[in-house]
């Protein structure tokens, strides 16, 4: 207990080496148990690749809800970072809010969020795809809204008959 307290301190320290040597232990010393604090720690912006990265070994699918929880309390890079995570786990049911980070102002989160649809997208998707893949003029954003819709439509049977909404 007094090497896990004497770690999380460090997550404090100026030095970014410390810092980024301290979210290793963490997950070591910690394992799942680590998640909140590095969630807290990068919601603060600092060393947001190394904590990201020490996010996606610890996070499954099923346990996205503190990471969604950020989407609303972010922003930039840092809101970025965690629809990174949410899309790395096809959190699908965090769609709407990727979507919507889609008209987002913010170049980080706008394309973190076109980056992650054709993770989090599912048939039940593919009407709000569409129409955002008609309302893109971006050649990136129209190509990571079109592998969305790819996404999407995978094994809907009926994409597979001329009654499909998209021609294949």
């Amino acid at each position: 207990l007094l090497a896990v307290d004497f770690v999380a301190e460090n997550l404090g320290s100026a030095s970014e080496i410390v810092r980024v040597e301290a979210i290793g232990a963490l997950v070591n010393l910690k394992a799942k148990n680590a998640t909140s604090v590095l969630i807290e720690h990068l919601e603060k912006g600092q060393d947001i690749e190394a904590t990201k990265n020490a996010l996606l070994t610890l996070l499954d699918q099923k346990h996205l809800a503190s990471v969604a929880a950020q989407l609303d309390k972010t922003s930039g890079k840092i809101k970025a970072a965690f629809v990174d995570l949410i899309a790395a786990k096809s959190g699908n049911e965090y769609f709407d809010k990727v979507l919507a980070l889609t008209k987002s102002a913010a170049a980080d989160e706008k394309s973190a969020a076109f980056n992650a649809l054709k993770n989090v997208s599912t048939p039940e998707n593919l009407d709000q795809l569409i129409q955002l893949l008609l309302s893109v003029s971006n050649e990136t954003e129209i190509t990571q809204t079109q592998l969305a819709v790819v996404a999407a439509a995978k094994g809907v049977e009926t994409e597979k008959t001329e009654k499909g909404k998209l021609l294949t």
